[in-house]
């Protein structure tokens, strides 16, 4: 980076920590300080979970990121932050610096550099509102559909297979929390973007309806509205992979990983063999070929409270996941894998899905592990 650029970028960052958006969040204003000025001198290396931890929040040598979450949570605050400034402080500024999601490697670049993108990028944020605002109408018809309905199976018979996954959930006396991340449509990477967030929109709405037919009621939370306390209160549904800071908190150790790394695509890594699945030709519009997603029940999570996964690499995965989830023949399939005792055990399905056009086919199991 040239020094012109380098004082350009930090003249801009000086402003940001200077706005209404972050002047009374110390904390999250030492984040971004400490992340840009790590890629400004090129040690980017540096942006590990664990290193922050410690150089920016002061934890101690012994300091264990699974047990202390402390640098994803402010993490997500600092997205949120960045968003709100340049909406409403700097909506016409030159430069940007943004956190993807799955890294701590800011991204910082000129937004006259993507002025050939923007005619597609408008269509897409317009787009993406649109389904938005119609998945949050037809959550809200399904609610009252919830007031009235009595226990009755559309479809679903009494102790099917996806009952019975689901009877931790339904068990519950708590409202089914669903868990919807929300990311802005520009600048992020195709497999993170805001098609994640709406691939997740339209499973929840199969939840949704999926309680409704139960008479389980259920709470519908998005983005960074989402905190530990709130799963620590009910049972949850977490959608959507790298563009939730949860989901990658709950999946973190189990066998089928989660991973992002800075420069490459994302993939899922089963740590049992090492294989590694990505999305097949996967393109910059977010659409691929075959999709690989990970479908999990975790009962005994690091909130107290059941959780069910749905997540996907990209948009597709993580509607195909839940469709897997929901449907009784792919539960039937995971289930004929399954030790005796597995009513009373978590598992992980890593699943697979041809997407043809912009709809997945149907889910795959490829493998399960019930522990």
């Amino acid at each position: 980076m040239s020094a012109l650029s380098r004082e350009k970028v930090e003249s801009h960052l000086a402003a940001i920590l200077a706005s209404k958006s972050f002047a009374h969040s110390k904390r999250c204003s030492e984040f971004l300080r400490f992340v840009v000025q790590a890629a400004l001198a090129g040690d980017s290396e540096l942006l590990k979970e664990r290193t922050l931890g410690v150089e920016v929040f002061g934890r101690g040598p012994d300091y264990d990121p699974s047990q202390d979450s402390v640098v994803r949570v402010k993490a997500s605050e600092v997205r949120r932050r960045l968003r709100e400034y340049y909406e409403k402080e700097a909506p016409d500024s030159s430069l940007h610096i943004e956190l993807p999601i799955g890294t701590y490697v800011p991204r910082i670049y000129e937004t006259s550099l993507c002025q050939a993108n923007q005619g597609s990028s408008a269509r897409e944020h317009s787009v993406y509102w649109k389904h938005l605002l119609g998945f949050v109408c037809i959550l809200g018809a399904l609610a009252v559909v919830s007031v009235f309905a009595g226990r009755r199976s559309l479809g679903i018979p009494p102790h099917s297979p996806v009952e019975r996954l689901w009877d931790p959930i339904l068990r519950e006396d708590d409202p089914v929390l669903i868990c919807l991340p929300i990311l802005p449509p520009t600048g992020s990477k195709a497999a993170t973007g805001d098609r994640v967030g709406l691939g997740a929109a339209y499973a929840a709405i199969h939840v949704a309806a999926f309680c409704v037919q139960h008479r389980h009621t259920y709470l519908v939370k998005m983005g960074d509205m989402l905190s530990f306390s709130d799963l620590r209160n009910h049972p949850a549904i977490l959608l959507g992979a790298f563009s939730s800071s949860w989901t990658l908190m709950m999946n973190r150790g189990l066998r089928f990983e989660l991973l992002n790394p800075p420069g490459s695509a994302p993939e899922i890594v089963d740590s049992r063999s090492g294989r590694q699945f990505y999305a097949q030709n996967l393109r910059i519009d977010g659409h691929a070929d075959t999709d690989f997603a990970i479908a999990a029940r975790l009962l005994d999570s690091q909130s107290g409270k059941p959780i069910i996964l749905a997540a996907g690499i990209t948009t597709y995965g993580t509607q195909s996941a839940m469709e897997f989830l929901l449907t009784n023949s792919t539960v039937s399939h995971l289930l004929s894998t399954a030790p005796k005792h597995w009513p009373h055990r978590n598992f992980q399905a890593l699943i697979s899905t041809h997407i043809v056009g912009n709809t997945p086919g149907p889910p795959q199991l490829v493998a399960a592990e019930f522990w």
